[in-house]
C-alpha cells in the first residue's frame, strides 16, 4: 500500500518538475531580446553652435538601433522630421558644454527623445531604443 503511494508521488513529482522547466524554458526564450538592428541617419548632421566671439560648428554622424520589426522603416520614412528637430536642438548647443563628456551625453539623450516624440506622434509607437554618435567633431 506505501509502495504504490510512494511511486504515484515520484511520478507526479517527476511530470511537475518537467513542466517547471519547459515553462521556465519557454519564459526565458520569450524574455531573449530580438536582435538590434542599425540605421545610419545620411547625410552627416552639421550645425553651427553658439559661441561667445569664434565661430564653431558640429557635426556628427549618429545611427539610430532598433529591436523592433518596424522601428528602422519608421525613422527612414520619416527621416526629414527627424533631421529637422536634431538640427534645431544641435544649433542650439554651446561649444563649451559640448566639450564635455556630460554635454555630448546629454545631446545624444536630448535627440533619442526628440525621435522618439517624433515617432510616436507619427506612428503611434516608437521603436527606436537608442541613439549612437560614431563621428562627433567640434570645430
Amino acid at each position: 500500500m506505501i509502495r504504490p503511494f510512494i511511486v504515484r508521488l515520484v511520478g507526479t513529482s517527476f511530470t511537475l518538475l518537467v513542466l517547471l522547466l519547459s515553462t521556465g524554458l519557454k519564459a526565458a526564450e520569450e524574455d531573449t531580446p530580438a536582435e538590434a538592428k542599425y540605421y545610419k541617419l545620411r547625410p552627416d548632421l552639421v550645425a553651427n553652435l553658439q559661441s561667445r566671439g569664434r565661430s564653431h560648428f558640429l557635426m556628427l554622424t549618429a545611427q539610430v538601433m532598433s529591436r523592433g520589426p518596424e522601428g528602422i522603416k519608421q525613422a527612414q520614412y520619416h527621416l526629414p522630421a527627424l533631421r529637422h528637430q536634431i538640427l534645431l536642438l544641435m544649433g542650439d548647443q554651446s561649444y563649451s558644454t559640448l566639450k564635455t563628456l556630460k554635454g555630448k551625453k546629454k545631446l545624444q539623450g536630448d535627440i533619442l527623445a526628440i525621435i522618439q516624440e517624433i515617432l510616436t506622434e507619427e506612428t503611434g509607437e516608437s521603436q527606436i531604443e537608442a541613439v549612437y554618435f560614431t563621428d562627433f567633431v567640434i570645430e
